[in-house]
């Protein structure tokens, strides 16, 4: 893992980089997964076969090809718009492997107060053949269960936001104004916070 995350992170070789990543990718998915929906990297464990060079054949040219174009969208359409401090799949009290977890919760990124999340589905053809790009209830709701499970305000979130990969497209919304669309009316952040802490601390039945 950590040959193929620097591999990812210092390469000057694109390609090998991006294979890299992919090989990272399917490591998260194993482990976030499970080997019964995920057994690639287990079976190459098991096999005796998980090494940086075998992780690093698994994607093809055409996924090679989609990562890299995905990676070049980012670079003009999201990466200019960010700002620090950065928090990478940030955890929160309640998520946090250890006795204390309740939840398994880990967002996209954090930046600068920016709780965003990161979206690579195309979305099916319409009537007209096309693939417009759909804001679904569900990816909203996402993030604003991320920013309840804050409990510390240990990432000082202020805005909330989307990143639609395929699409190159950025949307942003302040979270009190999110909270108090959603709830119909004035929103006490904190004290939601906290309802949502007790809650998590009753025992299951």
């Amino acid at each position: 893992m950590n040959d193929l995350a620097s591999i990812a992170g210092r390469s000057d070789d694109e390609e090998l980089a991006t294979r890299a990543v992919w090989a990272l990718a399917l490591c998260v998915n194993a482990y976030r997964a499970g080997p019964a929906w995920a057994p690639l990297d287990p079976d190459l464990v098991d096999s005796g076969n998980f090494f940086v060079d075998t992780m690093l054949e698994q994607a093809d040219d055409n996924a090679v090809a989609e990562l890299l174009a995905l990676k070049k969208l980012a670079e003009l359409r999201l990466i200019p718009k960010l700002a620090g401090p950065f928090s990478l799949g940030p955890t929160f009290e309640l998520s946090k492997p250890g006795a204390s977890q309740r939840i398994g919760a880990e967002a996209d990124l954090v930046a600068g107060g920016l709780l965003l999340d990161i979206k690579t589905i195309l979305a099916p053809k319409n009537r007209a053949g096309l693939r417009p790009d759909v804001l679904k209830p569900d990816s909203v709701y996402q993030l604003l269960g991320y920013a309840l499970l804050d409990y510390s305000n240990q990432y000082n979130i202020e805005q909330l936001g989307i990143y639609s990969a395929r699409y190159g497209s950025l949307i942003e919304w302040p979270l009190e104004r999110a909270t108090s669309l959603l709830s119909g009316g004035k929103f006490d952040l904190s004290v939601a916070r906290q309802e949502v802490w007790d809650l998590m601390q009753q025992e299951l039945a």
